[in-house]
């Protein structure tokens, strides 16, 4: 840019700003580049709203600052310098499964396995099982899995217009009808001990599909949603205007 389209620019911006109270900066050459403050966004465990006022008291003031707290979703949400948009900050907590336990399907209906897929999956996992006996056991029953199907049909039919069907299938399997895995269920806290169940679908002796299920865990999880966000809001009375959603 010369000096002449510098000189336009610059007339330009006056007359456009006559009126108000403006800045024109002119950048040549090789200067520096300039970056607009941006508002900071970052999601984490439930404890992240807390700790970041505990590990940044003085970054905000309390009459800038709110928190959304859902109990039925497991959040809270804390933002501070509310009404500035280059300075706002806003911090996510949730209640989130554990990678592991979201890894492995307990309670998704959606995640299947074969018997052999589940052995190879928990082959590597020994440090969940209770004991290195009980790894082994579960294992080798699953990779040597031995189940009797057996369907029954039954139509009833009274001659008197009166007609039914009834289908029953029983699975009878050489696994143990369950054990017991410790792990997170919820991320960032500590492993528990859950009951787990194999549910087993078939199609044939050779076809089934294994389910991973534990109704401790599927208690866990909704007991613990609204104890840890109730605990995170008590760190946070008094330090911001806490809101409910």
């Amino acid at each position: 840019m010369n000096n002449e389209e510098i000189k336009d620019v610059v007339v330009k911006a006056a007359i456009e700003n006559l009126e108000g109270h403006h800045e024109v900066t002119i950048r040549t050459g090789d200067a520096k580049k300039v970056f607009n403050k941006e508002p900071l966004e970052v999601s984490g465990t439930i404890d992240a709203p807390s700790r970041f006022l505990e590990a940044r008291p003085d970054l905000y003031d309390k009459d800038r600052s709110h928190c959304l707290v859902s109990l039925s979703k497991g959040s809270i949400q804390l933002i501070v310098n509310e009404d500035d948009p280059e300075t706002r900050k806003t911090i996510q907590g949730k209640i989130r499964l554990s990678e592991l336990y979201v890894k492995l399907g307990i309670n998704n209906p959606n995640k299947s396995y074969s018997p052999n897929e589940l052995a190879n999956s928990f082959k590597l996992l020994r440090s969940i099982f209770e004991s290195k006996a009980d790894h082994m056991r579960i294992v080798k029953s699953l990779q040597n899995l031995k189940a009797k199907v057996k369907q029954d049909l039954d139509n009833q039919d009274d001659k008197r217009g009166n007609v039914s069907a009834s289908f029953t299938q029983t699975v009878e399997a050489n696994i143990p009808e369950s054990f017991n895995l410790i792990l997170p269920i919820i991320e960032g806290e500590d492993p528990v001990k859950i009951e787990v169940y194999v549910s087993l679908e078939a199609d044939s002796a050779h076809d089934i599909s294994c389910f991973l299920e534990s109704m401790y865990a599927a208690e866990l999880v909704d007991q613990n949603r609204e104890e840890r966000v109730n605990q995170e809001v008590q760190k946070l009375e008094g330090k911001t205007t806490i809101m409910y959603v």
